[in-house]
Order: structure tokens, then C-alpha cells, then sequence
């Protein structure tokens, strides 16, 4: 062997070695790069998974208090359908009370709204046409000291109830406007009624 194959053999084994150590690197560094994309892909995918777990849950929850909301709503206006129903059942009794009772509900309504001084008591047509001989006399047996009332033939065009009349001043005592002034106190005391174990 000469000289300058010795050389070449040299310049190759080094090579050779060199070379195998550069692929040793670049495999032990492409191995960490490997292994750190697999890690960050693995707590990426566990992100994702416990987010979409989250959102899963938050999406649930948000489904079940729609259905309580609704549920709630749904109840409440039930619960509203029938106040309303037993307001208007008490209302209809009203006009179907026998003349006696019901004229003495007017003259009791009259006699807790009257003040002092003379006043006017004025009905609808229907009222004032069947209305009592004795009605005057009952009621005024009923007012409070200082109140006098009669009955006008003026009517009004109310549901039922009356109207006193001071005056020019009105003041509404028809069906239509207690029911209207106090439905929510009637409304709470029918839902105490019907709903206070609930």
C-alpha cells in the first residue's frame, strides 16, 4: 500500500467516524425533538380533551336550567291561568248574587267608601232599574256619622258596583275598578290559597 493510499484510508476511516457521530447527533437531537412533539401533543390532547369535558358539562348544566327555567314559567303560568280563573269566577258570582245579598254588598261598598257630606250614589241601568225600595233606608243605616248618600238617577255605564259622587268628584267604586286596584292583592291571596304547601 502506498504512501497515499494510506492517506485516503485515513481521510476515510475519519470521515467514516465523523460521519457516524454527526448521524449519532442528528439522531439523539431528531429523537428529543420526536419526543418532545409526542409530550406536547399529549398535553395538548388532554387540554382539549378536559376543555371539551368542560364544555360538555357547562352545556349540560345550561340545558338542565333551561328545562327548570322553562318548567318554572310553564308552572307560573298555570298558576297564573288559574288565578286569573277563580278571579273571574268570584266576579261572575258577584252579578249572579240574589238581589238581596247583592244590594247589600252595595250598600256595604258604599257605606266603607263614603266620606263626610252629602253624596250620590250612581249604578249601571241595570242596577238602578231593579234596584230596592228600601236600598236609601239600608244604606243609610249603614254610614259611618257626618255621610249621607241617595241614589241618583243618573246611571253609569259600569260592569256592576257603583260610583259615588261628591260634587264633581267621581270616585269608582265598580267591580271593574276594585278588581283592577287590587288584583294583586287578590292574586296573592288566591295563590296562598291554592298554593301555600307547594
Amino acid at each position: 500500500m502506498t504512501e497515499l493510499e494510506k492517506i485516503i484510508d485515513e481521510i476515510e476511516s475519519a470521515a467514516s467516524l465523523e460521519a457516524e457521530e454527526t448521524l449519532a447527533a442528528a439522531k439523539a437531537e431528531a429523537d428529543g425533538i420526536l419526543s418532545a412533539a409526542n409530550a406536547d401533543a399529549e398535553r395538548q390532547a388532554a387540554e382539549a380533551e378536559a376543555d371539551t369535558e368542560r364544555r360538555v358539562a357547562e352545556i349540560k348544566l345550561a340545558g338542565a336550567s333551561a328545562r327548570q327555567r322553562a318548567r318554572r314559567e310553564r308552572l307560573l303560568e298555570a298558576r297564573q291561568d288559574l288565578i286569573s280563573e277563580v278571579i273571574g269566577g268570584v266576579r261572575k258570582k258577584l252579578h249572579t248574587l240574589p238581589e238581596p245579598e247583592y244590594f247589600g254588598l252595595l250598600a256595604r261598598l258604599a257605606a266603607s267608601a263614603a266620606a263626610d257630606g252629602d253624596g250620590a250614589v250612581l249604578l249601571n241601568e241595570k242596577d238602578r232599574m231593579r234596584l230596592p225600595p228600601d236600598f236609601e233606608a239600608m244604606l243609610s243605616d249603614m254610614l259611618p256619622g257626618g255621610a249621607r248618600l241617595s241614589v241618583s238617577d243618573e246611571i253609569r255605564p259600569i260592569d256592576g258596583g257603583l260610583i259615588l259622587k261628591y260634587g264633581s268628584v267621581e270616585q269608582n267604586c265598580s267591580f271593574d275598578a276594585i278588581f283592577a286596584a287590587r288584583r294583586e292583592e287578590f292574586s296573592d291571596l288566591i295563590n296562598d290559597a291554592l298554593f301555600a304547601d307547594k
